[in-house]
């Protein structure tokens, strides 16, 4: 039975209940058979269930919307989404007011291209974006700066200070730096006064990494970080209820790392880190059958480079000569490996191979 007639249904079933009137008239008024007002849907037993499904995901996460929730329950969008509807099951919203930084209102803008207007990186470790937010507490602001990777959408890097200065955010590419260690080919970030000094630019050269930046005022071109931050407060929740910096720094640490591990990622399907190590395994495999064709007996990941530690080293049977590249750009530099491993190349380079 079609659902606008067991809509109909119910609307004339509820008008006439307190009226006078026999199935008869109420079948013949709607041009229907009589049997067909014994109707009963199967659906609700089966929605109370789910209903319960979806509760103990949303307690669990609390700011899950109606696609993470499908995603976590191996449902399409539309039946989560119908669902959540119908039970009035939101989760917890909330938006904030933009924090304007007087300071860079006057500041001419970069002539630094925006390298993801030309790129779509397909690997990790191509491109990383940063940016900072705010807190307000115990009455004055607190900042914390991150690191993410474009291709993963995991967060490598992050520092908590009270004062959004440039150290602050050459502190967070550091620890990206360190835990990862490895440095990107290229960093995005706004045209803020942080990452325009001086001093963070000699940074990025000291680790031979190209800057890129978002048009002045153009906050949605760093969308990465933006969508981030957007749900990253929201579901570390209200500061307040801290009553120590310490605490405060334990929270953000945990967020942080429920976000790269457990938290399904709406672009990814999956958490960032379950994707980077797929990514990884494919990409190693892959490698290692490559180079195989060429008389290799090894590929492993390992370090080639003061900064890097995610090259392919590639072993040869004959004279034990070593290839090297980078292990996220390999997709990307298949004709150019190609006539690498042909050759026998007995340097490592640091960067990817270029024709």
């Amino acid at each position: 039975m079609k659902r606008s007639v067991r809509k109909k249904i119910t609307k004339i079933r509820s008008y006439m209940a307190p009226r006078k009137g026999t199935k008869v008239a109420l079948a013949k008024k709607l041009g229907i058979s009589r049997s067909s007002l014994y109707y009963k849907p199967k659906k609700p037993p089966a929605d109370e269930d789910d209903r319960t499904k979806i509760t103990a995901i949303m307690e669990e996460h609390p700011a899950y919307g109606h696609r993470r929730v499908g995603i976590a329950l191996g449902w399409s969008h539309k039946k989560t989404n119908r669902l959540m509807r119908k039970f009035h099951l939101k989760p917890k919203l909330r938006r904030g007011f933009r924090l304007v930084k007087p300071d860079d209102l006057g500041r001419p803008a970069t002539k630094v291209e925006n390298i993801l207007k030309l790129i779509c990186p397909i690997s990790a470790n191509i491109v990383w974006a940063g940016d900072f937010t705010y807190f307000w507490f115990r009455e004055r602001f607190w900042y914390l700066a991150t690191v993410i990777d474009v291709r993963t959408r995991e967060i490598l890097g992050w520092h908590l200070g009270n004062h959004h200065t440039t150290a602050l955010i050459m502190e967070a590419f550091k620890d990206a730096t360190r835990r990862t260690k490895t440095s990107p080919t290229y960093f995005h970030s706004d045209q803020g006064s942080e990452y325009v000094s001086g001093a963070y630019e000699s940074l990025l050269a000291e680790y031979g990494t190209v800057p890129s930046h978002s048009r002045k005022g153009s906050h949605w071109q760093n969308g990465y970080q933006e969508s981030f931050y957007n749900n990253f407060k929201l579901e570390l929740g209200d500061v307040r209820r801290f009553v120590h910096a310490g605490e405060l720094v334990e929270a953000i640490s945990q967020q942080i790392a429920y976000y790269n591990r457990r938290r399904i990622h709406s672009a990814l399907k999956m958490p960032p880190t379950l994707f980077r190590e797929i990514q990884q395994q494919k990409q190693l495999a892959f490698a290692s059958h490559f180079f195989k064709q060429t008389g290799a007996y090894e590929a492993r990941i390992g370090a080639t480079g003061k900064h890097r530690h995610d090259d392919i080293i590639v072993r040869h049977a004959g004279n034990d000569q070593v290839v090297c590249t980078n292990l996220y750009a390999f997709d990307a530099e298949l004709i150019s490996l190609h006539l690498v491993a042909t050759q026998r190349v007995r340097t490592c380079r640091r960067n990817s191979l270029a024709l």
